[in-house]
């Protein structure tokens, strides 16, 4: 058990170093984390409704209206009312938007890239075996 409860510790180490190193004092850029989240879910979800994004982060429909708003004024989305109901709102990334969403991935792949570059190979390999059997599928960046 006390292996286990070494590599829990070392597991969330590595998820607050990674946190740390991605973003500076809780955001990337100008832009919150959980706005980043935003850019990212909607850029895999196809005109995805306000609804839709509270409840992929786990917050109210109120608290997500807030976000979308200043993403909406700084001019990285849009909203798109549907067609059938005027009360749904989808939302879309504008191309400033889609620019903001690929320097910010460029910037976080870059500061991994600087955590794992003491890596010899090897361990790279090793890594990428052991996370690839942990983590669940999920889309990336």
């Amino acid at each position: 058990m006390h292996q286990d409860e070494t590599l829990i510790n070392l597991i969330i180490t590595a998820l607050r170093t990674l946190r740390e190193h991605t973003t500076r004092h809780g955001k990337i850029d100008r832009f919150s984390i959980a706005q980043f989240k935003i850019l990212c879910f909607v850029a895999r979800q196809h005109n995805p409704t306000m609804k839709e994004v509270a409840h992929h982060l786990s917050i109210t429909p109120p608290s997500t209206t807030v976000l979308i708003h200043r993403m909406i004024a700084a001019g990285a989305l849009k909203k798109i009312h549907d067609t059938h109901d005027r009360r749904i709102i989808h939302l879309s990334l504008t191309a400033q938007g889609k620019n903001k969403l690929k320097e910010k991935r460029k910037k976080i792949t870059s500061r991994i890239h600087a955590l794992i570059s003491h890596l010899t190979q090897e361990e790279k390999q090793q890594l990428t075996t052991i996370l690839s059997k942990i983590m669940p599928t999920s889309p990336s960046l």
